[in-house]
């Protein structure tokens, strides 16, 4: 279970902080683009926004996704850190240190 963090960063400040590391337009993120880098930035971005106490209801209707495709992507996080290798690690750590601050 991810510890919950209240630092009280917006959906937008979030946003922008996993973009920036990771190199994506952040529009991009909130998009149906399907490529890698866009597809591992949207999954560090709802990673994120859970460990900040956002439920998944709310994050889908942020996002304007089902909160099942939310589900989903936390389901299979652990996998995508693994076989994502150094990048999304990286850019993962980064964020949240950027976003716990």
């Amino acid at each position: 279970m991810a510890q919950v963090v209240t630092s009280g960063k917006t959906f937008e400040e979030i946003l922008n902080v996993v973009a920036t590391l990771a190199e994506v337009d952040a529009q991009a993120i909130l998009s149906r683009t399907k490529t890698a880098e866009v597809v591992d930035a949207r999954h560090i971005f709802v990673q994120l926004l859970v460990e900040q106490g956002w439920y998944q209801a709310r994050i889908a209707r942020k996002m304007g996704i089902n909160e099942g495709t939310v589900s989903r992507m936390l389901d299979h996080f652990s996998d995508r850190c693994k076989h994502g290798g150094f990048f999304i690690n990286k850019v993962l750590q980064t964020a949240r240190d950027k976003v716990n601050i």
